[in-house]
C-alpha cells in the first residue's frame, strides 16, 4: 500500500498530522534547515542528515516499511547546489528506509518587494539585488533561506 501525506508542520506539536493512504496527497511543508552557506564549507550533507533523520522519524511513526519518494523545496536565498544536494541525500539515505527513493527537487523563486515603486518583483539571480523596475537597492526578501520536506511518499507494512 502506498501512502502521501504532506501538512505536517513540526512547529505545531499540538496539531496532530494526517494520513490518508487511499490516494489522498495532504501537504507537509517541515522546514528543517536554514541553509546559509558559510566560507566555502559544503553544507549539503549536513542538511540532508537531517533531512533523513525527519525522515525516518516520520516513517517509523506511520509504520513505513519504505519511504519510495520525497519532495523537496529550496529556499531561493539558501545557496544550497542542486547536484551536491542530490549527491549527498543518496550518501545519506544508505542504509535507510528512504535508501533508492525518488528525489524531487523544486527550486523556491526568488521574491522581493520593492517599497520604491511598490511592487513584487521577482529577481531573475540571487546575486544581483535590485529591483528590475526602478533599479533600487532597498529590496525586502519574501523568499527564504530554508530546505523544506513538502510531501513524502510511503509503502506501509
Amino acid at each position: 500500500m502506498t501512502c502521501h501525506f504532506d501538512s505536517l508542520d513540526t512547529r505545531r506539536d499540538s496539531l496532530p498530522p494526517r494520513l490518508s493512504c487511499a490516494g489522498t496527497v495532504i501537504a507537509l511543508p517541515v522546514t528543517f534547515a536554514n541553509a546559509k552557506r558559510t566560507g566555502g564549507v559544503m553544507h549539503e550533507l549536513t542538511l540532508c542528515q537531517r533531512a533523513v533523520e525527519i525522515i525516518e522519524q516520520q516513517a517509523q511513526q506511520r509504520g513505513a516499511r519504505k519511504v519510495t519518494g520525497v519532495w523537496l523545496e529550496i529556499g531561493a536565498f539558501s545557496c544550497v547546489e542542486r547536484s551536491a544536494l542530490e549527491f549527498c541525500f543518496d550518501l545519506a539515505c544508505r542504509d535507510t528506509r528512504a535508501e533508492g527513493c525518488a528525489l524531487h527537487i523544486s527550486q523556491q523563486e526568488a521574491k522581493c518587494w520593492c517599497p520604491q515603486c511598490q511592487r513584487n518583483v521577482q529577481l531573475l539571480t540571487t546575486l544581483v539585488r535590485r529591483c528590475p523596475h526602478c533599479h533600487s537597492a532597498d529590496l525586502r526578501i519574501d523568499a527564504d533561506d530554508s530546505v523544506q520536506i513538502k510531501r513524502l511518499e510511503i509503502e506501509q507494512e
